[in-house]
This record gives C-alpha cells, sequence and structure tokens, in this order.
C-alpha cells in the first residue's frame, strides 16, 4: 500500500475512494499519462438530431434523478464561495435557476424530479444557505446534497503525498467531477435512490444553464435501453474552454481485449510490481508495454514468444499496446520478451504473483461477506531439465503440479502458483492457504473465507490454520479402514434400501466426528466428516451383476445437512477443473519450457493475465448471448479473430470491419458497454 492510499486509509475514507485512487496512481507510476494518441478518435459526424428522435417512454420522467456538480469555486472570478452563487440575471444566482427549473419540470410533468447536488467541502455551507429559500425543493426525505471526495495532494515528483502542519487542509484537494460515482455509491446514496425506483441521471455543471432535462431525450434513452446519452451543441467562437467530443475508434477483436484490460489495469499492475534496472536513455518498450504485448499475444492464441517476431510488426497488436500501426515503432521481438521472463528475482516473481491476488481483490465493487475458494492442482507435463520437475508415478511423467486457486461463484481467477510435480504435503498447503488468505485479508479483512479442495488438500495442518484464523474448509478426504469402520453399519443399511428398492442407485450422507490415527498428536482432535455411500449394481469378471458399494469422505467445518453439504457444496467442486481446463489448454499456460522455475513463474502469472482479459470480455457480454457461457476459445473464434483493413492517415487511423461478420451486432454492443463503463 502506497503512503498517500495509507493516508486516506486513515483519514476513514471509503474503501471505493482508495481504490479508485490506488488505480489511477498505479498507472501514473507504470508510465501512463492517461492521454488519448489524436491517432485513435475521430470527429462526431452522425449526432441525431432532437427532432429525428422517435417516440420514447413517457413514464420515464418519474424515475429520473437531476444532479448538478456544484463543487468548483468561483476564484477565477474573484469569488470565494460556490461559484453557482454567482448572480447571472434580475439578481438570481445559478443556484437560483436551477431550483426554479425543478420546480417549474415538477409542476408540467407531475414528477416527483428530486434534485441532488455534488458539493465540495468548500462550496457545502453556502450552497445548503441559499436553498433554504426554498423549502419546497426537498423531495421525500432525500438530501439535497452529497460531498465529493477528497485525494491527498503529491509531491511534485509523486512520490509521497504532501505536509503541510499548520494547515493540514491544504495537504488535500477535490478529485474533480469524475468522482461522482464513486461517491454516489460510498455515501449509500446510489443504492438508496435505486430501492426507490429511481433509474435515471441528467448530470451537468451547475454554471451550465444550457443543460435542461429534456423529457424527449430521456424517453428515447429509455426505450432504445441505452447505458449513456450526451446532449451536445455545436460550439461556437465564443467556446475556447474546454476539449471537444470525439469518438474513439472501433478496433478489431484484439482491441476489444484493449479495452478490457484498460478496464481492469491488470497489465500496468504488474509492470509496477517489477523493478526496471534498464538504463532509461536506451528502453525502446516500457515495461507496461513488454506485458501487454505477451498478454494480448497469449489471448489472440499465440502461447510461444517466438510468434512475436513475426507479431511484432502486427498493426493491430500494435495498435493495442498504443502505437501507431503503420508509423509507429515495432513491438518487442522474443529475444526481448525471453529477457523479461528471466529478469525478475525470486522475490519480484513472488510480488507479481501477489498481484494477482489484489486484481482479484480490485475486480469487487465492494467487499463480500464471504467467499468460496477452489484450490486445485494439474499435469503440466515437462520435456526437459527445468528445475523443479518432479517424476509422477501416478500421471507416470515428469512434470510440474501448479495450483490454480478461483473465485467460486463468478470464475474469477485469484493466483497460480508454480510448484514440482508431487502431491502436496501438509505444511505446504497450510503455506500456501496462509499466505493467499492473509493478502486477501489486507483488502478485506471482514470477509469469510471458505477453502474447498480435493483429498490432496484434506490436511490436518491446513485445517487446523483455518479453525485458528476464522476460515472454513471443505476438503476431500482418503478413505482408509478407520473411517470405512465408522460407517460400516450405515454401509450395511443402504445395502438393505437398494435391495429393497428397484433404484439402480441409492445413496445416503452421514456425519460423524473422528481423527484418523495418522494425525500429529499436537493436532489430533475430532473433525466433522461426511462420508456419501452409494450402493449400486456392478458388473463381476464372470458376468454377474453385484451389489457394490462406494463410499468417498470429506471432512469441513461447515455446519448444515450432510446431503447438501457433500452433494451441492463440495460435489460443485468440479467446475474448477473447467476453469483449469481454460487456463491451461485453451491458454496454454502450460509452456513452461524455462529452465529458470522463476521465470516459469513468471509466464503462468502472465497466462493468468490473459484469462482476466478473456474472463473479462466474457462477463461483459449480454446474458442473453449464448457467448456469455462460451469458452474462451470459442470466444476468439467469434470475437477476436475477425479481419480488419487498417488505414493510417495523418490526423487518423480507420478501421475498416467486415459488414458480414456473423457477431457483428454483439461486437457493436460489447464496445458500447466497455465505452460506457470508463472512468471519466
Amino acid at each position: 500500500m502506497s503512503a498517500a492510499t495509507e493516508k486516506m486509509r486513515s483519514e476513514g475514507l471509503p474503501d471505493i475512494a482508495i481504490d479508485t485512487f490506488a488505480r489511477y496512481e498505479e498507472r501514473m507510476r507504470a508510465g501512463e499519462q492517461g492521454l488519448i494518441p489524436e491517432s485513435e478518435i475521430e470527429p462526431l459526424d452522425d449526432v441525431p438530431a432532437l427532432a429525428e428522435l422517435g417516440a420514447g417512454d413517457p413514464t420515464a420522467i418519474e424515475r429520473v434523478v437531476v444532479l448538478k456538480l456544484n463543487g468548483g469555486l468561483g476564484t477565477s472570478m474573484g469569488m470565494t464561495k460556490a461559484k453557482s452563487l454567482l448572480e447571472v440575471k434580475d439578481g438570481h444566482t445559478f443556484l437560483d435557476v436551477i431550483a426554479r427549473q425543478i420546480l417549474q419540470l415538477r409542476e408540467r410533468h407531475g414528477a416527483r424530479i428530486p434534485l441532488l447536488l455534488m458539493d465540495s467541502f468548500a462550496t457545502r455551507d453556502d450552497t445548503l444557505a441559499a436553498l433554504e429559500r426554498y423549502p419546497e425543493l426537498p423531495v421525500e426525505d432525500l438530501p439535497l446534497d452529497f460531498l465529493q471526495g477528497r485525494v491527498p495532494k503529491l509531491l511534485a515528483d509523486g512520490s509521497v503525498p504532501a505536509d503541510w502542519p499548520a494547515d493540514p487542509a491544504l495537504e488535500w484537494a477535490p478529485p474533480g467531477h469524475g468522482d461522482v460515482f464513486a461517491s454516489l455509491a460510498a455515501t449509500g446514496l446510489l443504492s438508496d435512490l435505486l430501492e426507490r425506483g429511481y433509474e435515471y441521471l441528467f448530470l451537468s455543471n451547475s454554471d451550465n444553464l444550457g443543460a435542461t432535462l429534456e423529457p424527449r431525450v430521456l424517453g428515447w434513452l429509455a426505450s432504445e435501453r441505452l447505458p449513456f446519452v450526451s446532449e451536445v451543441v455545436d460550439r461556437t467562437e465564443s467556446d475556447r474552454k474546454g476539449g471537444h467530443l470525439a469518438r474513439r475508434r472501433s478496433d478489431g477483436g484484439l482491441l476489444l481485449l484493449r479495452e478490457a484490460e484498460r478496464s481492469l489495469g491488470v497489465c500496468a499492475r504488474l509492470a509496477q510490481s517489477l523493478s526496471d534496472r534498464r538504463d532509461p536513455s536506451r528502453v525502446s518498450h516500457r515495461l507496461v508495454e513488454l506485458i501487454k504485448t505477451r498478454v494480448l499475444a497469449i489471448c489472440c492464441g499465440y502461447e510461444d514468444g517466438n510468434d512475436l517476431d513475426r507479431l511484432r510488426h502486427d498493426p493491430l497488436l500494435k495498435m493495442a499496446v498504443g502505437r501507431c500501426p503503420e508509423n509507429g515503432t515495432a513491438l518487442c521481438s522474443q529475444s526481448t520478451m525471453s529477457r523479461l521472463e528471466n529478469m525478475p528475482s525470486r522475490r519480484q516473481a513472488a510480488e507479481m504473483t501477489a498481484a494477482l491476488i489484489d486484481q482479484f481483490c480490485a475486480s469487487f465493487p465492494a467487499p463480500p461477506c464471504e467467499i468460496t475458494l477452489d484450490i486445485d492442482d494439474t499435469l503440466d507435463i515437462v520435456h526437459g531439465g527445468q528445475q523443479l520437475a518432479f517424476w509422477n508415478a501416478h500421471h507416470d511423467e515428469r512434470c510440474f503440479l501448479p495450483i490454480h486457486v478461483y473465485h467460486v461463484e463468478s470464475g474469477k481467477p485469484v493466483v497460480v502458483i508454480l510448484r514440482t510435480g508431487k502431491t502436496p504435503a501438509g505444511r505446504e498447503v497450510r503455506t500456501v492457504i496462509k499466505h493467499i488468505t492473509r493478502r486477501i485479508k489486507r483488502h478485506w479483512p471482514a470477509t469469510r473465507i471458505c477453502w474447498r479442495g480435493d483429498s490432496h488438500y484434506g490436511r490436518v495442518e491446513a485445517m487446523a490454520w483455518c479453525e485458528e484464523n476464522g476460515c472454513d474448509y471443505i476438503f476431500g478426504f482418503q478413505g482408509n479402514s478407520g473411517l470405512d469402520a465408522r460407517v460400516a453399519e450405515d454401509a450395511e443399511t443402504v445395502l438393505l434400501r437398494h435391495a429393497a428398492s428397484e433404484r439402480d442407485k441409492v445413496r445416503a450422507c452421514v456425519d460423524f466426528r473422528h481423527a484418523p490415527k495418522g494425525w500429529p498428536k499436537s493436532l489430533k482432535e475430532e473433525r466433522r466428516f461426511i462420508a456419501r455411500i452409494e450402493v449400486s449394481f456392478q458388473e463381476t469378471r464372470s458376468g454377474h451383476l453385484t451389489q457394490a458399494a462406494d463410499i468417498r469422505y470429506c471432512v469441513t467445518s461447515l455446519k448444515g445437512d450432510p446431503d447438501h453439504l457433500f452433494e451441492t457444496v463440495y460435489c460443485a467442486r468440479g467446475q474448477a477443473e473447467n476453469l483449469i481446463k481454460l487456463h491451461k489448454t485453451q491458454l496454454a499456460s502450460d509452456r513452461t519450457s524455462c529452465h529458470n522455475a522463476t521465470a516459469n513463474q513468471v509466464r503462468l502469472v502472465l497466462h493468468t493475465a490473459a484469462y482476466w482479459l478473456m474472463h473479462t470480455l466474457r462477463s461483459r457480454l449480454p446474458g442473453t448471448s449464448p457467448l456469455a457461457r462460451c469458452e474462451f476459445a470459442t470466444l476468439r473464434l467469434r470475437l477476436i479473430k475477425i479481419g480488419a483493413r487498417i488505414i493510417e492517415h495523418a490526423a487518423r487511423i480507420r478501421v475498416h470491419l467486415p459488414t458480414s461478420c456473423p457477431e457483428r451486432y454483439v461486437f457493436a454492443q460489447l464496445a458500447a458497454r466497455f465505452v460506457s463503463a470508463a472512468p471519466s
């Protein structure tokens, strides 16, 4: 955690504000400047006129809130209070006009339209005092304003927060109008408005009297189910301040991945975890560019670093990384990428791996009350003299058995850890669970974590640590004679039930407390075991049918019905194998051919970053789309492997996409969702 975010946390600022600031701070330290190159934008030339809008939803005005951004001081006009208190006509201020506009809209449309102001700590008192002249303005018990957040000022080099003991208030600055959404969520107003049935927000500056709620635009927005609409006018000679509207170009499928990466910031996060020891005057490829290049290539199906020797000139990949497609310099070659993989020390590789856990926590808008994590290992066959390679008799191969951890509810990756090719021992399982849990708890101290895994992870050392540290678990457990003896009578009962029934199979789950003999004395206490007993007919070698009982065990700290815990909670663990298949097979994360184990761990981190991009791309698809549940290989084929013709002009770049693309509507919808979700 940086000194700036630590200062924000000590001041009691909400987590969403701290996470937002931290994300931008990470991008700044990774070299991003927040600028969009002119080559990536083009003017708007097809904006529909108000008269061209079709009939909209007339009831939408009942579900809209007017929000005015009122955090600015009129210092440029010699004022020391809110700019909205400047007199504009006949003794009326901006604020007076806004209040009268709202009251007139209510009267004209018979709607309850609330007014909200986003004030800063410098404008709030004067604003609320001025609004006391309009006692009819509040709606129900909604407040008239809420405070925007504040962020610490940084020294010019961006290293540490500014310190001014004489006046600590000067150590802070308002974050700008882009803070409106984070502040709405942090104050609880967003959830309150949604619960009251409000769905739409009209947003404008308090000193823009021309920006009034237009019911026709609102109705059109509602009927078209658009995420965002901006009402614009032509610029005049007097409009000399501010920017201009432009359209970001619709790029090929690879550039959808670019937008996914920008929304996540995973590559910038990984780059920040590394120390670049290169001479800055001789650097042609920044760390964040190297990571983006490799991750995007993996998403596109180019799993080998050798592919970069020809991909480095690919125009779409260059655009996705942030370079001009034709005139921009080439991307890195295979040799440069190999140096990147072998550059991190063991400590830096561990920090990169920990950054994946930070990425997982940052992907949630708020800390969840509880989460379930699946932990499993998978076979990664090796064919050379790689460090940590080990002969595994079960698989009959020299291999790694890397550990994968996924979030059960969303399928998001938490971390992937390279390890030797043998079954993990109890101390190793405990160490992995301990470090991952503690890293998550740094972000979510109040979140309850439940670990789920097969019998490889049913180790008493891990169970004891979970019990001592407030975690739950449900692990598979290898059967033995002691466990079989405990359920012998129950198994006989199920055999009799099966013999008396006409069903092919009869199942039953029983629970009991047990302490196996093989557990160390210091940890030997009875824990809850669940046995699932399944009886069915099995064919013998002679061709006859005989009754056979199949007994499986799990051990858990969870409470509840044993049938539910085994059949619903534990058996759902199989979904983790599907997620591992996406990671290993469809993103080729088993390409761990480096001799050095640290370099292979770096490769796993890069492949996990690619998993994040593909998962984000799929999660942004409409729920009704068949692609919303497809595998990554299908997603790549249908949305990423789309041909495009690129023409670079002096002031713009045009990307021509095929009009006959079967998924063109899904593509356009997905692109719109990324644009609407982009931060201000």
